[in-house]
């Protein structure tokens, strides 16, 4: 019914179902006959409605999403609300958590783009000092195979850094 309708509503537009939105609770209607000013009507080929409720999905104390079910065989309460807005904020989170994801991964594609073409070595090292990896400029100037530099710190006796005016440089 709603599959070319928009995901993003005016809420001067939306009709019951986005009542849980403006009210910040589930919103039952177990007789979708009665008179109601909130109703905006079915679109062409909507599926008669006998029963309805919708709840709002809250993150971070405001509405992110709205879950709705119609046509229960038997009156809905607020058990089914509960039940509705636990599945739905863990489908939100579940969404969230995949979005970020692919933001993170995106992100990490363009760092690693970077980090591989900049024109200077980069030697990356862990808190304790521990080399965990080193670009290719890193590795050619070092003259040493990721190998020979990963596992390494920068106070290996191995090494023996200076600054440009030749003073020491220490790990």
């Amino acid at each position: 019914a709603t599959q070319d309708k928009p995901i993003h509503y005016p809420m001067a537009e939306a009709g019951i179902w986005a009542d849980c939105v403006r009210q910040g609770k589930p919103v039952i209607v177990n007789d979708y006959d009665a008179p109601n000013p909130a109703k905006k009507g079915y679109p062409p080929g909507h599926v008669p409605i006998k029963r309805f409720m919708s709840v709002p999905i809250f993150d971070a104390g405001r509405v992110v999403a709205v879950a709705a079910v119609a046509n229960k065989q038997t009156d809905y309460d607020e058990s089914d609300a509960n039940a509705l807005a636990v599945l739905a904020y863990r489908m939100w989170v579940m969404v969230s958590r995949r979005r970020a994801e692919n933001e993170l991964r995106a992100n990490l594609e363009r760092y690693r783009g970077l980090y591989e073409a900049v024109a200077g070595g980069v030697v990356v090292q862990r808190r304790d000092g521990v080399i965990i990896e080193a670009n290719p400029m890193a590795r050619e100037t070092l003259g040493l195979t990721t190998d020979e530099i990963t596992g390494r710190t920068s106070a290996d006796p191995r090494w023996h850094a200076i600054r440009e005016d030749g003073s020491d440089f220490p790990g």
